[in-house]
């Protein structure tokens, strides 16, 4: 963990030049000089502030993905164990405790009680063997008014913030991980067919038919993946390794749903229900991929089959 760290205002652009945030804008400012924005620790909807000391905080409970739930119970348990260190036991550090309650008392502005922060409108440095500056930056990081990172600011949840935590060696780390991804996906691209590429495309929504040219079909899967890299993110990369990985019959049944759909073999409503002309075919998209996967059913498959090559001849 570096002793260092940073929270920085986001970078604006774009703003008319004869205002006063263009003017802004001109000289590298989000902000005037001079100004700050001031942070305190967020309490959460159940009475507790969220120091960014906490493993059992409620942030972290409301962490769907269980792998990025321990992480953040690991890297909070580091916060707090160096604050304890730096604190000694002096200082009650729980969330509950007067350090945080009793903020404002006649113990203010002392190694007794949380400090307020005063971000400027540029980098703010913390320095973690500081210790009031450890407890800032711990409560800042797990602020919702501030960015978990950059590529967050582009995000609903975060799009309003005007900071976010600048961790350059988390930035660098995470675009050399998309980037390996990446490469990945493009490497596997280049290996299958094209029948499996067209499959694996429609099952992405990306627009390609059986007329679709192998070099059209490489490209718009290319450029699918390597949107990874303008949103940071490995998402696109890793949904085409995965489909890459189907096992080439099971790829063909989502392919033959999918196709139904798009041509109207299989009319989709609203609640997402599928039906062949006024009957029910399956309650959704991937009842009906599971009903066909049976071999109970395929008699249905064969059948299913046969409907999408005759809606193909009519529309050709």
């Amino acid at each position: 963990m570096s002793d260092l760290k940073k929270i920085s205002i986001r970078k604006t652009s774009g703003a008319n030049p004869n205002t006063l945030k263009g003017s802004l804008e001109r000289y590298g400012y989000s902000s005037l000089p001079g100004t700050f924005k001031r942070f305190e620790p967020w309490l959460d909807t159940d009475n507790t502030y969220r120091t960014g000391l906490d493993e059992n905080a409620l942030y972290i409970d409301q962490i769907d993905d269980p792998v990025a739930r321990e992480q953040e119970k690991e890297y909070v348990r580091s916060l707090y164990k160096k604050a304890q260190r730096l604190f000694g036991s002096r200082v009650d550090l729980s969330e509950n405790s007067d350090f945080y309650r009793k903020m404002t008392d006649g113990k203010m502005n002392t190694m007794e009680r949380c400090p307020f922060v005063r971000l400027k409108g540029a980098d703010n440095v913390f320095n973690l063997n500081d210790p009031l500056d450890l407890v800032q930056f711990a409560y800042l990081r797990v602020h919702p008014n501030v960015a978990p990172n950059e590529r967050a600011l582009s995000m609903g949840k975060y799009s309003a913030c005007m900071f976010y935590v600048n961790d350059d060696v988390v930035e660098n780390e995470v675009s050399y991980n998309v980037k390996v991804v990446i490469n990945e996906a493009v490497g596997l691209l280049g290996l299958i067919s094209l029948d499996k590429k067209k499959r694996i495309a429609r099952q992405l929504d990306l627009p390609v038919t059986d007329s679709t040219s192998e070099q059209e079909t490489y490209t718009r899967l290319d450029n699918f993946i390597k949107e990874s890299e303008k949103t940071k993110t490995d998402k696109n990369a890793a949904a085409f390794i995965a489909l890459t990985k189907v096992d080439d019959e099971q790829l063909a049944i989502r392919d033959l749903v999918k196709q139904c759909i798009l041509l109207n073999v299989l009319r989709e409503r609203p609640d997402g229900s599928l039906y062949m002309g006024s009957n029910l075919y399956a309650k959704s998209e991937k009842e009906a991929i599971l009903k066909l996967s049976s071999v109970d059913n395929q008699l249905d498959l064969t059948e299913l089959e046969e409907a999408l090559k005759t809606k193909k001849f009519i529309n050709s």
